[in-house]
């Protein structure tokens, strides 16, 4: 077994390699997972270039290569921290955490995706982000790490966060717009398994009418998430619309069309002057905490948001995160995107 001497210089020099630096009073174990989460992502892009592919092509390498190798390494850490077991789970949430990881930077466009391999970019970009720069390129000796995400000082031809967005719109404008042209009819949820999203408590409940009836609109979930309506009340009747195929893709593994009714969900709590809220609170010296109340963010700025932030206790973890205080600004713009109240919280 490793002396814990040995683990405490390798956390050590990690973090040193990838800037990532101690909060003061941080809890020593919440640091490591910032630590660790960072490093594994920065394990998977060094994965990218190998070019240990099954094919003559050294633009590619294999998915499968880099899947199972940085499950090598994460089981490697379990095996002499006791705190990397807790905060990637078992075998099966661990692979779940790699899978994300890369799904997050095919989204963003640090690599592309071929059938069975990853292959390199031929567009990369820089992200304004306040006092630095989100950059999204493979090929760079900048080492300063937020969550998934690589900084260096901004210039003034880079992105701004708010041209990096694929959907322009805040969440609410983007659901009154896709509302108001809906066909809609009498409602009939008699039939099938069907859920409601409850503004109130941020959760899916069972489908009630009574529920229904209290705002304007209501999104429902079929079947287990097959499909989603809009329920609309109008002169105290139910009438109700099918969202589009994007909205609900079976079989599609693209997490962009899993998330992407997240969107239409903030809209909507949004428009009923029930928003979803974020808490943003002190955390240690130059930190802050930002905890979401359940509901999930769309992938697009999921992944953004994993490349300014990093989550606390666990790697799949969608409700509390931990981000330097330079990046409230741009967390700020993302709130505000997505039609979110951000709720400011002085630490008692």
């Amino acid at each position: 077994m490793i002396e814990t001497s040995n683990i405490d210089k390798l956390y050590e020099t990690m973090s040193k390699d990838m800037r990532i630096s101690c909060f003061e009073g941080e809890d020593i174990s919440l640091f490591r997972n910032r630590v660790l989460y960072s490093g594994i992502g920065k394990w998977i892009m060094q994965l990218f270039a190998d070019r240990d592919f099954e094919e003559d092509n050294s633009e590619q390498v294999s998915k499968s290569h880099v899947t199972i190798s940085a499950l090598d390494v994460i089981n490697s850490f379990k095996k002499i921290d006791a705190n990397a077991v807790s905060f990637f789970g078992d075998n099966e949430k661990a692979r779940k955490a790699v899978n994300e990881i890369e799904d997050i930077y095919l989204n963003l466009g640090y690599i592309n995706s071929g059938t069975y391999a990853f292959k390199y970019p031929n567009k990369r970009a820089r992200v304004y982000m306040g006092s630095r720069s989100l950059i999204v390129d493979l090929d760079t000796t900048m080492t300063r790490y937020c969550g998934l995400g690589i900084y260096s000082n901004s210039k003034e031809k880079d992105t701004r966060l708010e041209d990096f967005f694929i959907i322009k719109e805040t969440a609410l404008k983007y659901f009154e717009k896709m509302a108001k042209d809906l066909k809609y009819v009498r409602a009939d949820l008699n039939r099938g398994k069907n859920e409601i999203y409850n503004v109130e408590r941020n959760r899916w409940d069972f489908y009630s009418e009574k529920y229904a009836s209290k705002y304007e609109y209501s999104i429902i979930r079929v079947d287990d998430g097959l499909n989603h309506k809009v329920i609309r009340v109008v002169d105290g009747e139910l009438y109700e619309a099918t969202l589009p195929m994007i909205y609900s893709h079976p079989g599609d593994n693209d997490p962009n069309f899993k998330r992407e009714i997240w969107r239409i969900i903030l809209g909507m709590c949004a428009h009923n002057k029930k928003p979803a809220t974020a808490i943003v609170e002190k955390y240690c010296d130059k930190g802050i905490k930002i905890s979401f109340g359940g509901y999930v963010l769309p992938f697009n700025e999921y992944s953004i948001f994993k490349c300014i932030a990093w989550p606390m206790k666990e790697a799949l973890g969608i409700n509390d995160f931990v981000a330097g205080e330079e990046m409230l600004d741009a967390i700020k713009i993302m709130l505000e995107h997505l039609s979110i109240e951000m709720i400011t919280k002085e630490k008692e």
